[in-house]
């Protein structure tokens, strides 16, 4: 084998009995000296010789260093009916080779697979990636599977190329019906093609594939009357759940307000106020200087910068659903910066 930079140039198929330059067309090839396979055969022999030579002598046991996870990747990005070509790279293995096998759908595929020779890495183990010549189509599941001596089960890795989602979502701010909103949202490779919504009735379009889809289901009475009816059958009868179950429980917040050196900043100390152990989520926080809110100086909701505090009262309001009413913390000392 000849190499350049890692990439193969030429190779010795001794399978086929010729001499294989793998390099894309784009490259200008390489032009090699006739006998240049039949001095790759003769070094062949020397190999096997040496090989014999070197296991009678050191009689030390193979040892067997198993491939990595395989990586199955496309050659170009994906388009439907557009003839691509599927990868899977293998390294870390130790003797070459590895065997690799596809499947399209669960069916064995052998036509337009290809495997290079093992290439060495620079810590004596091998790497090799085989090729399949493939034109995706939607709903198409491809597979790798690599055998090794060192593995007692073959590694294997699935391709389908395409992901199609489906969301619902409740929209609400009550039980009541009237203030829930059903949505149905449809995507292909994370791009929405078509929604659903229970106040517009029907399906809108937002691609040339989704508008033919939406039009489609629109088309389907009894489709339609299911995600009519969803909103209460589904959102409504689950929102009560959730009021009743979680909406309805909260855990009042834990405040600590200290004092807290930036650092890298210019000056000594600003005020943190930290919030803790409150449920639901959502939370406000804001600082008083004497009674008034602040809107300057604060560097994000919890945290107020060095100013001239002497004389002042500081306090950090914390409002949240838990609360009846607006926690307030109070800073219990005077600061008086450092020039």
């Amino acid at each position: 084998m000849y190499s350049l930079d890692g990439e193969e140039v030429w190779y010795a198929d001794f399978t086929r009995g010729k001499g294989v330059d793998p390099q894309p067309s784009f490259t200008d090839h390489m032009i090699y000296q006739e006998g240049t396979y039949e001095q790759a055969v003769a070094h062949q022999a020397i190999c096997r010789e040496s090989l014999k030579i070197a296991r009678e002598g050191i009689k030390d046991p193979l040892e067997f260093d198993p491939p990595s996870s395989p990586m199955i990747y496309t050659r170009d990005d994906v388009e439907l009916g557009q003839k691509n070509v599927l990868l899977c790279h293998v390294t870390g293995f130790y003797p070459a080779p590895v065997t690799v096998y596809w499947t399209k759908n669960g069916g064995n595929v052998t036509e337009g697979t290809s495997i290079n020779v093992p290439f060495p890495n620079k810590d004596g183990s091998y790497r090799q990636t085989s090729r399949l010549e493939f034109t995706p189509q939607l709903g198409d599941v491809y597979s790798c599977t690599v055998k090794h001596l060192s593995l007692q089960q073959p590694l294997t890795r699935i391709w389908d190329g395409f992901r199609i989602s489906v969301l619902d979502i409740c929209d609400f701010n009550s039980t009541d019906l009237k203030n829930i909103e059903f949505i149905r949202s449809w995507y292909y490779n994370k791009v929405e093609f078509a929604r659903f919504s229970s106040s517009l009735g029907e399906f809108v379009g937002f691609t040339e594939f989704g508008l033919k889809q939406a039009k489609y289901w629109n088309s389907d009475a009894s489709y339609m009357a299911q995600l009519r009816g969803d909103k209460e059958r589904y959102c409504q009868h689950n929102i009560q759940i959730w009021y009743n179950q979680i909406l309805d429980k909260s855990a009042e917040p834990y405040v600590r307000l200290h004092s807290a050196t930036p650092p890298g900043g210019h000056h000594p100390s600003m005020l943190v106020c930290s919030v803790f152990d409150f449920y639901p989520q959502h939370i406000k926080v804001s600082w008083l200087r004497d009674g008034q809110e602040v809107t300057s100086d604060v560097t994000s909701t919890d945290e107020l910068a060095d100013a001239d505090w002497s004389g002042e009262k500081i306090s950090c309001v914390v409002e949240h659903a838990s609360l009846k009413e607006p926690l307030i913390t109070d800073w219990g000392r005077i600061l008086v910066p450092s020039n």
